[in-house]
């Protein structure tokens, strides 16, 4: 099955492994101005931007119905509405944060998060 990444990060190598497809060129930078939001917006502005969402998908000619979305957290309900209204499954990438410990080289350590891809919650 062919997910569709609508977020503006790249899919993970885990990601890709389990069917997650990045939009490319002119379609990547459309959709990046569509999701990202001045300080101040209007709910009117998200329905325009999730439609606008919709009309990349569209554009992307890519042979998928199901789509995976995530970001701003104001966004995603509209987003996930519009895009079910469209016809499309929604889903949320499902992570395990997995703390790893990088030595500094200073005698000190470092501890940051990595992210693992284990799945997709399919919203209803």
């Amino acid at each position: 099955m062919n997910i569709l990444n609508l977020t503006q990060h790249a899919a993970t190598e885990d990601q890709l492994n389990a069917g997650v497809l990045d939009l490319q060129g002119d379609l990547k930078a459309a959709l990046v101005a569509a999701i990202t939001f001045p300080p101040v917006y209007t709910h009117e502005d998200l329905i325009s931007r999730a439609k606008r969402v919709v009309g990349i998908v569209r554009d992307s000619q890519v042979d998928c119905q199901h789509v995976m979305i995530g970001g701003m957290p104001s966004f995603m309900p509209v987003l996930q509405n519009v895009l079910q209204s469209a016809g499309y499954r929604v889903g949320y990438a499902c992570t395990d944060r997995v703390s790893v410990d990088v030595p500094d080289g200073n005698g000190g350590v470092r501890k940051t998060s990595v992210f693992k891809h284990v799945g997709m919650y399919w919203a209803v």
